[in-house]
């Protein structure tokens, strides 16, 4: 399980970073539970010293830490939602290609399943294919427009082709890599823009880390907070 370096408030700035700089999941619940626990062992002392130890015996003590949960539960909370937004940024992809490669000439052929249609697009032109009941979309450039065409034949009959750059990002979509100009979002969301296309190219959460490493993008790992 990768690890995700937390930035937070009270007792983590100084044990927490010491003991565990990079911690797990589980790491941080243990932590977590341990903040709890000082809390309330801080707050019985202290109400103890108030009413001159009135109250100071292992029994008020345990009862007394289930209240201060119960308390303290709402801005550990708000920490746990402040840790998901930070988790789900650092993990915002913001792509943009350096550079526009030379558009390829090299001749793509879809046929259909029986074989009687065949669509010919170059390399350079190809966007992506998309997936529509028992036919697929061929979406392309021409003349700088956008062209489509449908086919009966499946994207699964195109990736047997292993045809470079041409990846399954989706289950209803393949593009064409060396068109992708920049992409946005999250593992949750992730869309690719293309020249010329009416919309982004959507991928889908089982297919972001091949994706962005196809794209030279270092992949996103899996963080241990939940």
């Amino acid at each position: 399980m990768a690890r995700y370096v937390l930035k937070n408030p009270t007792s983590h700035f100084v044990l927490r970073p010491w003991l565990f700089p990079a911690p797990t999941g589980r790491l941080i619940v243990a932590w977590l539970l341990w903040d709890l626990l000082l809390v309330g062992s801080t707050a019985f002392l202290y109400y103890n010293y108030r009413g001159d130890w009135h109250d100071f015996s292992w029994r008020s003590y345990v009862g007394f830490l289930p209240d201060v949960a119960l308390v303290v539960i709402f801005p550990i909370a708000g920490f746990l939602f402040y840790i998901r937004h930070q988790w789900l940024a650092s993990r915002y992809i913001d792509l943009t290609t350096a550079q526009v490669q030379a558009p390829s000439t090299e001749l793509l052929h879809f046929s259909s399943e029986n074989d009687k249609e065949v669509v010919t697009v170059a390399r350079g032109d190809l966007l992506y294919l998309e997936s529509q009941d028992n036919y697929m979309d061929v979406v392309y450039l021409h003349d700088e427009e956008r062209r489509s065409q449908l086919i009966r034949s499946s994207l699964k009959r195109i990736e047997a082709m292993n045809i470079p750059r041409l990846i399954r990002c989706h289950r209803s979509f393949m593009v064409n890599l060396d068109q992708v100009r920049n992409c946005h979002g999250n593992r949750h969301g992730l869309k690719l823009q293309l020249p010329g296309a009416d919309r982004p190219v959507p991928v889908s959460r089982r297919y972001v880390e091949a994706v962005l490493s196809e794209l030279g993008h270092e992949g996103v790992q899996e963080s241990g907070v939940v």
